[in-house]
């Protein structure tokens, strides 16, 4: 009999830890399940819009294709839209050089803004200025290419500062 007994008392520590495991992970499974559910009720409350119908969709229809027919009956003028800066760069040809003249006063009037890479037969020049005063910012910035027909002599390049403007000679080879 003291051994049947002792076959059906199975009572070890390990079933106690195991289950306290099993506890321990329902109780962080459930706070997790709940934190997730708050968070998503949170995120459908703030960020998503409720849709409203639109009453009259054919009056909004009919706006958009008048604006845009107006486009096709005149040509854009993307003055009208974008500022227009007139210190881009002027060009010339003389008899035997190109000039370049770049306006120094968006760049704070220093050659140091703008950057210059001459190859024989392309220019590509490009300006950044960044000013920072007490109540306001600006950012200025110029990037444009020049593909010249002829090839330069880039050992003759002078480049020279007269008032405002930055001039830059280059030669065209013989």
């Amino acid at each position: 009999m003291e051994e049947k007994e002792k076959s059906n008392s199975c009572d070890s520590g390990n079933d106690k830890w195991i289950k306290f495991a099993l506890i321990v992970a329902a109780v962080f499974l459930g706070c997790y399940l709940a934190t997730y559910y708050l968070v998503d009720q949170m995120r459908h409350q703030y960020y998503y819009t409720h849709v409203r119908p639109i009453p009259n969709i054919d009056d909004v229809l009919r706006e958009q294709d008048k604006f845009f027919d107006s486009f096709n009956s005149e040509p854009i003028s993307f003055n009208l839209m974008l500022p227009v800066n007139e210190s881009g760069v002027q060009t010339f040809k003389k008899d035997d050089e190109y000039k370049m003249i770049i306006d120094l006063k968006p760049f704070g009037g220093s050659a140091e803004n703008i950057k210059l890479k001459i190859k024989s037969d392309k220019v590509s020049i490009s300006g950044e200025n960044f000013t920072s005063k007490k109540n306001s910012e600006s950012d200025y910035s110029f990037s444009q290419s020049f593909t010249l027909p002829e090839k330069i002599d880039t050992s003759k390049v002078k480049k020279e500062i007269v008032k405002d403007q930055y001039i830059i000679t280059l030669p065209i080879k013989d």
